[in-house]
């Protein structure tokens, strides 16, 4: 019995391994350290064609797209709000409408909050309106 039991144990063991080894690649991509952030003069980055205006009293995005220029207003800055940046573009969430090469934002009344599908990034900056000092 005390072999049957060692070879069970390596077994296991060998098999831990392996999957580890097998999934280690998609581990590394699902993860993401987020990002945290002040935009500058009032505006975050969240890619190269991509940002949010920090110092807006509206949920402000503006994006390029196909080399003209986008803007999109949404509800006031102390409402929360959650939408989806694609290439249709801006939209309320909702799961039928994320796709992979969506962004996801969140406007909340103290911060922005961005999820970058594609990328597999994402992080957070800093509200700041008006009537903060």
């Amino acid at each position: 019995m005390p072999g049957t039991r060692r070879k069970w144990v390596f077994g296991l063991v060998v098999a831990l391994l392996l999957a580890l080894l097998i999934c280690a690649p998609f581990i590394q991509m699902a993860s993401f350290v987020p990002l945290f952030a002040h935009g500058k003069g009032g505006v975050g980055i969240i890619s190269h064609d991509i940002f949010v205006v920090t110092k807006s009293k509206q949920n402000s995005v503006l994006w390029d797209h196909d080399g003209s220029r986008h803007t999109w207003a949404g509800r006031s800055a102390d409402h929360t709000e959650t939408v989806i940046l694609s290439s249709a573009g801006v939209v309320p969430f909702s799961l039928r409408s994320l796709g992979f090469h969506s962004v996801v934002i969140r406007f909340t009344p103290s911060r922005i909050f961005y999820y970058d599908i594609s990328e597999l990034s994402g992080g957070h900056y800093l509200r700041w309106l008006e009537d903060q000092t």
